[in-house]
């Protein structure tokens, strides 16, 4: 079991949540392949949980999957939102109904150069120099 697997659970447990795991193959740098989902989503809101999203291509693969599972929604959250290339358009046109992002890589008033998406918003986990964040959001 990938360690990553038991920090899954562990946040699972802590959320008091059933856990279901995309088992991927990455094919090459920034190419994914989901070839399974472990666990019960259908009939369920899943959250996709990730360290980073930069292309969003795995991310929105991922969703796409879930759905197909039958999941009622399909959300995600991200410690680090690179958010290069045309992720935010990918994540647009995927079934994800939102995607959380921490402010852990400063991307300005716009997400990293880009037009802000309406399914994107940044939550801010610490006040270091790359917050922008306000008492309301500590």
């Amino acid at each position: 079991m990938p360690a990553a697997w038991s920090a899954a659970r562990a946040f699972a447990k802590r959320m008091n949540v059933p856990l279901s795991i995309i088992d991927k193959r990455r094919l090459d740098v920034n190419v994914a392949e989901v070839m399974h989902i472990i666990g019960e989503v259908e009939g369920r809101h899943c959250l996709i949980v990730d360290d980073l999203i930069d292309t969003a291509g795995t991310l929105v693969k991922g969703a796409e999957a879930i759905q197909q599972a039958g999941a009622l929604s399909v959300r995600a959250c991200a410690t680090h939102g690179v958010l290069s290339g045309n992720a935010v358009e990918r994540i647009e046109e995927s079934p994800l109904e939102e995607v959380v992002l921490s402010n852990s890589i400063r991307c300005g008033t716009k997400p990293c150069g880009r037009r802000r998406s309406g399914l994107c918003r940044s939550r801010a986990c610490w006040p270091g120099p790359s917050s922008r964040s306000t008492k309301a959001d500590r």
